[in-house]
């Protein structure tokens, strides 16, 4: 296998080198101009006559193979592997990938492993819009220009390349190919009253663009004002020394089947002041990790207490050793807490009182999920998969779609000892 792999990479990378000029080639019987007595002609081979003739037709057939057999099987089968990249990753599977499409990913910053899929899809609008626009050339020059100007923006702003010579490199030869458009477009020979019109309608837009960009810009201001988006899919409600391990573990399974955010305070140091606006302004569901300690720690008890108020979806999840409260002992929560802690919490607005309704909510009207945090991966798997799926959080298609094919299969390459008695 490990021999097959550099042939597979080096064909990887002529089909990057040459997918233009393939597609081109395979495009070549729809690039058809326009004779004088109102037929077509193909523009490689004028002496055909383009949809008019037998031997096109064939042409037409071939063309279309050909399109399924290059360019859309290419861009389809990397459009796969693109998408299929984070939960590879995430699965334990990700430096098999990493191997077999080197030519695909490792030449860019892990972090912007999309960008050979972008190349290609550029590549691919550089090769139609000349198919497409034969008869328009000054059409083909606003298109070019602006798929160029795009993918420069897009380059400068991600920075995809690993290194700096090679983001240079790209800037440079993207700014020189908009250069060569400029200096070649007045060569261009066109129809002036065909372009006059097309190229009304296009600086029609260009004029109109800033234009509705701004209104947009301040309507989606106005909107998000009164209607802010839920940055966190999930907030992670936990006490740090009773499921702070578990916590980075669920959080990773989540990222395995779903691309939502999840809140984990370790992570979000910078937001800790704000955690209660985080809960009622910015988060989807509130997953509480009922740890025998959990509902004694102060800033669990404001965190759920804000999710009852505002009516966050909340998903109680209990753990092994988590004692239901009596109402007896909820009577006795406030003790708990010093008088400098209930202060705190009487700052945002939360009472004991508010603290009891929202444990008596969380109790007798949520139907709890339960981890065993001692059982097998699989079933962990499956118990946050259906915590997913309650917290109502856009699942990945192209996911890990159970435990099984995950790191279960994978042959173990890091060995992590601990205590056997204590799940944290």
């Amino acid at each position: 296998m490990a021999s097959i792999l550099p042939v597979f990479n080096l064909n990887g990378i002529l089909l990057f080198a040459l997918f233009i000029t393939l597609t081109l080639a395979v495009l070549g019987p729809f690039q058809c101009i326009s004779n004088p007595d109102g037929s077509s002609s193909m523009a490689s081979n004028p002496g055909i006559i383009c949809y008019d003739s037998a031997e096109h037709w064939v042409l037409v057939v071939l063309s279309i193979l050909g399109i399924i057999a290059y360019p859309v099987t290419i861009l389809g089968w990397a459009s796969y592997t693109t998408a299929m990249y984070p939960s590879r990753i995430t699965s334990g599977a990700g430096l098999q990938l990493v191997n077999r499409y080197r030519f695909l990913f490792q030449r860019f910053r892990p972090e912007c492993y999309y960008y050979g899929l972008v190349l290609l899809f550029r590549n691919a609008f550089v090769a139609l819009f000349p198919v497409a626009f034969v008869s328009m050339p000054e059409v083909q020059v606003v298109l070019m220009g602006t798929l160029f100007v795009f993918g420069g923006a897009l380059q400068v702003r991600s920075w995809p390349w690993r290194t700096p010579q090679a983001n240079y490199a790209d800037l440079v030869m993207t700014a020189f190919l908009q250069v060569v458009l400029l200096g070649a477009a007045p060569l261009l020979e066109i129809d002036k009253d065909q372009s006059t019109e097309m190229l009304g309608w296009l600086l029609l837009f260009a004029v109109l663009g800033p234009l509705l960009a701004g209104l947009g810009a301040v309507g989606f201001a106005v909107y998000r004002h009164f209607a802010p988006k839920a940055m966190f899919g999930i907030f992670l409600c936990h006490h740090k020394g009773g499921a702070g391990s578990l916590c980075r573990l669920i959080k990773l399974l989540v990222a395995r089947h779903s691309a939502a955010n999840v809140f984990l305070d370790s992570d979000q140091l910078e937001d800790l002041d704000l955690i209660f606006d985080t809960i009622r302004a910015t988060t989807k569901s509130v997953v509480t990790v009922q740890t025998p300690e959990l509902l004694k720690r102060m800033w669990c008890a404001g965190e759920i207490v804000t999710a009852f108020k505002n009516k966050v979806t909340t998903v109680p999840l209990i753990c092994d050793g988590f004692i239901t409260l009596t109402n007896e002992a909820l009577e006795l929560i406030p003790d708990c807490w010093t008088a400098q802690q209930k202060q705190i919490l009487a700052n945002y607005g939360i009472t004991m009182e508010d603290v009891k309704k929202a444990y008596l909510w969380l109790r007798d009207e949520k139907t709890p999920l339960y981890l065993s945090r001692f059982g097998s991966p699989e079933k962990r798997e499956e118990v946050v998969i259906e915590m997913c799926k309650q917290c109502k959080i856009s699942m990945k298609v192209f996911g890990s779609g159970h435990a099984n094919s995950g790191p279960a299969k994978s042959k173990a390459r890091i060995l992590i000892t601990g205590s056997v008695t204590d799940a944290e």
